[in-house]
């Protein structure tokens, strides 16, 4: 069966040679008469050898050699015609007519109604309306009625020999000659009509095949266009998403209920979360407790109300810290779907917390202004009352000096108890002036190990039996640039502060020194080694309340009677004056503990111990030198007169600079030492000691102040004082520094 088909096929095909290709598309008219003529050519070259071979068989037998021949050679010539690829298919048409015609017409006159000449000129006469219209098909017509004619005329000669036997031939040939127009005439015209119709249509089809294929082609770059627009349009997604992602502010969108619809990768990776661990859940869940109220109340209320909203919110980030976002959002509502937020919010954490910093060095500032100004308002106090205290003491001084001996007991004893009281009064203002002081009086380099351990023998004396006293110097061997006498002042006040913090139970006090590194604006002090001093108690601690007021002067705890409120003020302004920092740790129940920061002092010669040994009691004499004492207040210039006259010196005195100026200028040489106070009016105390230093250089000089300003002092190195004195001056002072003065010139 395989082989049977196998060689059907090759049969085809070889049949098939020249048969024109099926087309792909609707070709035009041409192509189908092409068609046409190759189908018919192909039809009748197979067929024909049918109508051939009994056509032959029977014209040789009834002798007709004349017919085999033309039979034969139209046969052959429809087989070259089909074969050739030489001839154009036009070409091919008018041979296939014309062998047609040919053939018919000779078989019409060879054998009459015998033979095939009718169909052949039928299929002349079809063939023709088939491939070339109805034109061709009405010219084909006339020619087949030309021959019928013809024919018709030589039966009527009796020029043929087949008709001779035929009884009534003419006529019986009318006959078939008008029924074989008639039918000619009706198939050519009707197939001529349908192929005009099958052409008109084609053309029709071709057409619309043309408008399908351009609307196909205008579709296909409408698609590309589109398939550009999108890849477009993805390529600009992709750049969007990637700039998205690569932004560290928080890009992101959330429903009206608060839940989160998009996050950036960024934004949620510097929470410590992934993007699509906070996709789908409430905001709230990553607010503070106490914020999620407000963010339903407040934002959600506002962004629902007023479609936008911006300010600062709390976010607590995966490690538990406070996050603050500044935010900008707007409630977008699309053409479709369910209307969202979208928002955009920047980490101002950095922000938030140097703005803090920034307030709390501002209050830090103001505190110290508010410290600065209480300091200038205790130095003008001072001066002023210094100089009252200046002139009680003088006076009773005098007064008592004068009591003889045996005589006036009653009179000693008040004399005394006056001097006493002016003695605490002047105290109390060293402490003032302590604290507003800018630094200290007598810095140098010491050992603080044995500084603190003679404050704390002689503190420990004084402690009730309910207080334990502890130390821990592991930094004992530390060197600082110190006023011993304030440091040890310092300690005294912070221990002091610890005993009365546990006078109603008692407990421990523990006091430390080490060493410590301190790293670029820590404590806001100057990077490098520090030493630390701790004082530790175990009373009931400090009140919140009350933290920002302990080193206000004048503020305190305790009952009436009991303190001046100036001990840590002092402690605060002698550290301050040393350059370093005070500060405290407190928790109510937990007792207090005070931390004295103080720069370490570069390595070289210390004071420990050898500090100059209390003066004696006894009041060393003057003798015969000259003094010049020049203060502004008249009572203290008299007692001085007066204390400086009963310890043998010559004493002129003044309460005028310019006077004294003026007399010293006169003799030079007059006086031995001069005395002067600070503050006068006109002149200073400095400008004096200067212009008389001017007439004679070396001068000896006591400088007097309410105010303790060594700064001043040490302004002009031409005006330095050999000694500066505190006031009140008592007789037993002023005699050891005129003593010192003239020593030292």
């Amino acid at each position: 069966m395989q082989s049977i088909k196998s060689a059907s096929v090759r049969i085809w095909a070889a049949l098939g040679h020249g048969w024109p290709n099926e087309p792909n598309q609707l070709q035009d008219l041409t192509w189908w008469r092409r068609r046409m003529v190759e189908a018919i050519l192909l039809f009748a070259v197979a067929c024909g050898l049918i109508a051939y071979l009994p056509g032959v068989y029977l014209a040789l037998r009834e002798d007709l050699w004349s017919v085999a021949a033309v039979d034969t050679a139209a046969y052959a010539a429809l087989i070259y015609i089909w074969r050739s690829q030489l001839i154009d298919w036009r070409i091919k048409a008018g041979l296939l007519l014309f062998v047609s015609f040919a053939l018919g017409a000779v078989l019409l006159v060879a054998v009459g109604f015998y033979g095939a000449g009718y169909l052949w000129l039928l299929g002349f006469c079809v063939f023709a309306g088939l491939i070339w219209g109805l034109r061709a098909a009405a010219l084909s017509f006339a020619l087949n009625l030309a021959a019928m004619a013809l024919l018709g005329y030589l039966l009527h000669l009796g020029l043929l020999d087949w008709a001779k036997p035929v009884e009534n031939a003419l006529a019986k040939w009318v006959v078939i000659a008008t029924s074989f127009l008639f039918l000619s005439a009706v198939l050519s015209a009707s197939l001529s009509v349908l192929f005009k119709g099958l052409q008109t249509s084609l053309f029709q089809a071709v057409e619309a095949r043309g408008g399908l294929e351009r609307s196909n082609a205008m579709l296909r770059q409408e698609v590309m266009a589109r398939e550009r627009t999108a890849a477009d349009l993805q390529a600009s997604e992709e750049r969007y998403r990637e700039l998205i992602e690569s932004i560290s502010d928080c890009i992101l969108t959330h429903d009206q209920n608060g839940v989160l619809l998009s996050i950036n990768s960024l934004a949620a990776s510097s929470l410590g979360y992934r993007p699509e661990q906070l996709v789908g859940r409430p905001i709230a869940d990553f607010l503070p407790p106490t914020y999620r109220e407000r963010f339903a109340n407040h934002y959600m209320a506002q962004i629902n109300k007023v479609g936008q909203a911006m300010g600062v919110m709390e976010i607590q980030a995966s490690d538990g810290q406070t996050r603050y976002l500044e935010y900008r959002t707007a409630l977008v509502r699309p053409p479709e779907g369910a209307p969202y937020v979208s928002g955009l919010a920047r980490d101002i954490t950095r922000r938030v917390e140097a703005d803090r910093q920034v307030r709390r060095l501002q209050e830090q500032l103001a505190q110290a202004r508010k410290m600065e100004a209480l300091g200038t308002l205790a130095g003008g106090i001072a001066h002023d009352f210094n100089n009252i205290l200046a002139a009680i003491m003088g006076y009773a001084e005098i007064c008592q000096a004068a009591v003889a001996d045996g005589q006036g007991q009653e009179n000693d004893q008040r004399l005394e108890l006056i001097i006493k009281a002016a003695e605490r009064a002047r105290d109390l203002i060293r402490q003032i002036l302590t604290f507003s002081r800018p630094k200290g009086k007598d810095m140098r380099p010491t050992r603080l190990g044995p500084l603190i351990e003679e404050v704390l023998g002689l503190f420990r004396g004084g402690l009730p039996a309910s207080i334990a006293l502890k130390a821990d110097l592991a930094a004992g061997q530390a060197v600082v640039v110190c006023d011993p006498t304030q440091i040890q002042q310092l300690l005294m006040n912070l221990c002091a502060n610890a005993m009365h913090a546990m006078e109603q139970r008692g407990g421990e006090i523990r006091v430390g020194l080490e060493v410590v590194d301190l790293s670029a604006g820590q404590d806001g002090l100057t990077p490098g080694r520090y030493a630390r001093l701790s004082v530790s108690d175990d009373g009931d601690g400090i009140p919140k309340a009350i933290a920002d007021r302990v080193f206000d002067p004048f503020f305190t705890t305790k009952a009436e009677g009991k303190g001046t409120g100036m001990g840590l003020a002092v402690a605060h302004g002698i550290v301050a004056a040393h350059n370093g920092r005070i500060g405290f740790e407190s928790a109510p129940g937990a007792g207090a503990t005070f931390r004295v920061l103080l720069p370490l002092a570069a390595e070289g010669p210390t004071v420990e111990a050898d500090r100059p040994a209390r003066p004696a009691d006894e009041t060393p004499l003057g003798g015969s030198e000259r003094v010049l004492f020049v203060d502004d207040e008249k009572p203290l210039v008299d007692i001085a007169l007066s204390a400086l006259g009963r310890l043998g010196y010559q004493v002129r005195g003044f309460s005028d600079p310019a006077l004294a100026l003026a007399e010293f200028q006169r003799d030079p040489t007059a006086f031995d030492v001069v005395i002067s106070d600070q503050t006068m009016p006109g002149m200073s105390g400095l400008q004096l000691i200067q212009a008389l230093r001017d007439q004679r250089p070396g001068l000896p000089a006591i400088l007097c102040t309410g105010y303790g300003d060594i700064d001043a002092a040490e302004a002009a190195s031409q005006a330095r004082p050999d000694i500066l004195l505190q006031k009140p001056l008592g007789r037993n002072q002023l005699a050891r520094a005129l003593r010192q003065a003239l020593a030292q010139g």
